[in-house]
């Protein structure tokens, strides 16, 4: 399984960022490739809460169940995707100076037999590392020019 991992640091609060990477439907608004996000249901605990994605690469498209497995306000977010890319996708906050330091660590699976192990090879595993540094630039330019603050 790859596991890609990125960090960025961001000139916002901690609260500011994290409020942008834990409301899941915002996810459209930074992540490259996520075009929809779905049934979200989500609780106080968030633990358990649960979203439906879809991940569009090279025109195709991949439905994704996803379970809140971690949670910690501030600082820790991980999910856990089933469908056709499985695995974790988490997001780690800790305060830099005046800013935030954000990690992603990325580990999934290509569930498309010998056919996806060669692609992800040649180029999802690549195309996702790309999907993941734009994630965080996009994220970036988002909280630091006042966008974690939800419009709409």
């Amino acid at each position: 399984m790859p596991i890609i991992e990125r960090s960025i640091t961001i000139a916002a609060p901690v609260e500011d960022v994290f409020a942008v990477v834990d409301d899941a439907k915002r996810q459209t608004e930074y992540l490259p490739g996520v075009t929809k996000v779905a049934d979200v249901v989500r609780t106080q605990d968030r633990v358990g809460d649960t979203y439906k994605s879809t991940y569009s690469i090279l025109g195709m498209r991949f439905p994704t169940k996803v379970s809140i497995i971690e949670w910690q306000q501030n600082k820790t977010y991980v999910e856990k995707m089933e469908g056709s890319l499985p695995g974790t996708f988490a997001v780690h906050l800790e305060p830099d100076g005046q800013g935030t330091k954000v990690s992603y660590t990325i580990d999934y699976t290509i569930t498309m037999g010998v056919l996806g192990k060669v692609m992800n090879r040649l180029l999802f595993e690549r195309m996702n590392e790309k999907t993941v540094e734009g994630g965080l630039e996009n994220l970036k330019i988002l909280c630091e020019l006042g966008g974690a603050e939800r419009t709409a």
